[in-house]
């Protein structure tokens, strides 16, 4: 029952991996699609931007605070998030080798 289980898995995970493999462009250079639904090699649009809306992120783990003084802010541990409510205050200059606000 162990083998058969094995085998049926193996099966599953190489027949994923050839489908994603696949094209459906029928042999097609891929080209970019505008708004009128038109192929394009660039894609530009006239409509103005909107305003409003939601926005959806995950993160690896919650944000344990959103004081900036008792949460360091690290990638993983609520930076993305401090970093959209407070802005970067300050930021490394690569070329001076300084920090600067």
């Amino acid at each position: 029952m162990r083998r058969i289980r094995g085998a049926v898995a193996f099966v599953l995970a190489v027949s994923l991996a050839a489908a994603a493999c696949g094209d459906d462009s029928n042999g097609q250079p891929a080209t970019g699609a505008s708004a009128s639904g038109t192929a394009s090699a660039t894609s530009t649009t006239t409509a103005p931007p909107k305003a409003g809306g939601t926005l959806t992120v995950g993160t690896f783990t919650e944000t344990p605070s959103l004081d900036p003084v008792t949460n360091v802010g690290t990638g993983v541990t609520g930076g993305m998030e401090l970093a959209a409510l407070y802005d970067v205050l300050m930021s490394y200059d690569t070329a001076t080798g300084k920090f600067s606000p």
